[in-house]
């Protein structure tokens, strides 16, 4: 048979078989009714545990079906567990409790299945977050937990604070650390999280402890602990005049006042002041010279719930009102070399707190 014969034939034979591939129609599963529908945060603390049983889809024969959920990190299933078997008849509750080295981000995946059904998936994200620190001794998977002494299990690294030696005290479920950062005042290094005033982040609890709370300029004012009070707008002003002598001395020569107030934090990993320290523009090097800390949580629209300016500004109350409807407000941003003042509405504008005290 000659080579051209042969191709010919070859060529016949597959185009019958593609032919009888096209005529055999695919089997198509019909899909259960409804969706899945899960109760789940968008962020919880290490330790903490979710539980909801999930609900919204039906068969529609009102045969036996099946439920099923998975825990993953990173792609890699960390937990599964069957919620009811096709031939049981309750569904039973899922309840997961995130260990201490758990934070990060996590997919749960709930699905309900039946013979002869597609299988209906319902997917979520939640976000596992760690506090740099606590006051009070907690038990996570039958370890205590008072202070976090390693970093890596906490939401917020290289946050600038000197958890081995600084000075601070305890309030309630939250450790707080403070210095001189002007003569004859300590200031707090991290923002204040008073818990039934302001708001937290998206309104997530478990975000307080990570990023502190947003307070209106009343409730600023109440919200530092005994001993404790909100810096005045001479104080601030007198943090800015200190940081530019230390600057101006050669220590830090060439860097900036916010370069000098903040560190080169990461939250799970992620810079969260975004900068060119080779561009004329920005803060330049992030020194952390004054030992302040700051994180850029930005600030949040409190009537209408909205939060703006994450990974990009740090604002704080002052004590000092302008007017009746305005108080004055300190900021730093990413892109500035300096740090600024503004006029910020009482009401409607919630900032940062960091609180003093005499030393």
């Amino acid at each position: 048979m000659n080579t051209v014969l042969k191709t010919a034939i070859i060529a016949g034979l597959l185009v019958s078989t593609a032919a009888c591939k096209k005529d055999k129609k695919e089997e198509v599963l019909p899909n259960l009714k409804g969706t899945v529908m899960t109760s789940l945060p968008r962020y919880l603390l290490q330790g903490e545990k979710i539980a909801f049983t999930p609900k919204g889809v039906t068969h529609p024969e009102n045969k036996p079906m099946g439920w099923y959920i998975t825990v993953s990190k990173d792609k890699k299933e960390v937990y599964r567990d069957t919620l009811k078997k096709l031939n049981e008849e309750k569904i039973k509750e899922f309840s997961y409790v995130f260990p201490a080295d758990s934070v990060g981000n996590y997919q749960i995946q709930c699905a309900a299945y039946a013979d002869g059904y597609n299988t209906n998936y319902s997917s979520r994200h939640l976000t596992v977050v760690g506090p740099l620190m606590r006051a009070k001794p907690i038990i996570i998977n039958g370890e205590t937990v008072y202070q976090l002494r390693r970093n890596e299990h906490a939401s917020i690294t290289e946050s600038g604070i000197d958890f081995n030696n600084g000075k601070y005290f305890d309030i309630e479920n939250r450790r707080y650390f403070y210095h001189e950062a002007t003569e004859g005042l300590y200031w707090m290094q991290d923002n204040l999280m008073e818990p039934g005033k302001g708001k937290a982040y998206t309104n997530e609890e478990a975000m307080s402890s990570i990023f502190g709370r947003y307070y209106s300029w009343e409730e600023a004012k109440t919200v530092c602990p005994e001993g404790w009070r909100l810096p005045t707008a001479s104080e601030w002003d007198a943090l800015v005049s200190r940081t530019e002598e230390l600057l101006k001395s050669g220590t830090e020569a060439g860097q900036t006042v916010p370069g000098a107030w903040v560190a080169d934090a990461r939250f799970h990993g992620v810079t969260m002041w975004e900068y060119w320290p080779a561009n004329d523009q920005g803060m330049g090097d992030l020194t952390n010279a004054m030992k302040m800390c700051m994180l850029p949580v930005g600030y949040a629209n409190l009537p209408a719930d909205k939060f703006d300016g994450m990974f990009e500004y740090a604002m704080f109350w002052s004590s000092d009102e302008i007017d009746a409807s305005k108080a004055r407000a300190y900021g730093i941003y990413n892109y500035w070399k300096e740090a600024k003042t503004f006029s910020m509405d009482k009401k409607s504008h919630g900032l940062s707190v960091r609180c003093v005290k005499e030393k």
